[in-house]
Formats: C-alpha cells, sequence, structure tokens
C-alpha cells in the first residue's frame, strides 16, 4: 500500500502574532500537556490527534442568552 502524503488542503493557519492565546493543550490520548504545533505535525501522523487537533482549532461563537 502506498502511503499517501496529505498537503494542506486548503487549512487556514493563523500566523504566530496571531494566536488565540492557547499555546499549550492538554493531551488526552498522551496524558500531558503539548505545544499546539508539536499537536499539529502529531495529526498528520495519527488519526486520533487529526480529530483531536480539529476540535482544538474550534472557537465557540458569542451568543446572546
Amino acid at each position: 500500500m502506498k502511503k499517501v502524503v496529505r498537503k494542506d488542503a486548503g487549512a487556514v493557519l493563523l500566523p504566530p502574532a496571531q494566536k488565540i492565546g492557547r499555546d499549550n493543550v492538554w493531551c488526552g490520548k498522551f496524558g500531558y500537556f503539548i505545544d499546539l504545533d508539536a499537536c499539529q505535525a502529531r495529526s498528520y501522523q495519527k488519526s486520533v490527534c487529526r480529530r483531536c487537533y480539529a476540535s482544538l482549532l474550534q472557537v465557540p461563537l458569542p451568543f446572546d442568552v
């Protein structure tokens, strides 16, 4: 089976100056804090990390209640 290398499919990555402010996140799979850049790099390798990293990029909308 041939390994398929996936390139950025139109993903929008924020430049370092415009980061949301979360540099480290808790990794539930491995049980320690990890840098977001390392988390992104790991998401290219592991499907579990890919799903988790995608959920980290979601920002909740401020709904008026």
